[in-house]
């Protein structure tokens, strides 16, 4: 893999220091900026090089969320934890922040050529509460901010930034002139040690002044995974 504006520099994705609370990731096709604390506010920052758009992302709350697919209807949540005040351990191009949602549950982001790995890591079941709420799915929030010329595709339709929008879909950040996709969020999926995969929903929607889109899994998958 090569990037730059000749495409003649070799790929590096390891992370490198920033300043004193921050890492930096400038050696691909994206540009990342990452807080050291998962708390921090505005923990990502990824940037198209070519353009200069970008797109911020913060985990927030960790829930069991009542929801119900066929008709996409939600009800009471379970709130679990939010993003801790942890400090990330670096690894070469992966970030961790070990129980960053609590004992038992890490969070960890891996930079790769094209894309950015977002994973949040249980270690077993039983760091997960029993949810007491119907039709429970896991639920991970993160807060967003977009540049201006950014447009968020759900669905194959440009999101108007107000309506609650539900997805099985892959979710588009395109440049709102020209209609150029510069980042995608990929379908969410979860997997257990025996290799047990289960599909999530994304729903993007407006939360107060903040924009926010959540990765969902259906509980099914945890009360029988390994």
């Amino acid at each position: 893999f090569h990037y730059g504006p000749n495409m003649d520099q070799e790929v590096d994705t390891a992370f490198e220091k920033y300043d004193t609370n921050h890492y930096k990731m400038v050696k691909a096709l994206y540009n990342l900026m990452v807080a050291k604390n998962l708390n921090d506010g505005n923990l990502l920052k990824w940037t198209d090089p070519g353009t200069g758009e970008y797109v911020t992302l913060q985990p927030a709350d960790l829930s069991w969320i009542e929801y119900y697919p066929a008709t996409g209807v939600s009800g009471s949540e379970q709130y679990i934890s939010t993003a801790q005040n942890v400090t990330s351990q670096v690894n070469d191009d992966v970030l961790t922040w070990s129980a960053g949602y609590g004992i038992g549950r890490h969070f960890r982001y891996q930079a790769s050529p094209l894309r950015l790995n977002k994973n949040l890591i249980i270690d077993s079941a039983s760091y997960l509460p029993t949810p007491t709420v119907a039709s429970p799915h896991l639920r991970l929030m993160y807060y967003m901010s977009l540049s201006a010329g950014i447009s968020v595709i759900v669905d194959g339709i440009t999101w108007n930034k107000k309506t609650t929008k539900t997805t099985a879909s892959t979710i588009e950040f395109r440049t709102s002139s020209g209609g150029v996709t510069l980042w995608t969020f990929s379908v969410p999926r979860a997997w257990d040690s025996a290799d047990a995969e289960a599909v999530g929903l994304m729903q993007v929607k407006k939360s107060g002044n903040k924009l926010s889109i959540a990765v969902m899994i259906p509980h099914s998958f945890f009360a029988s995974a390994q």
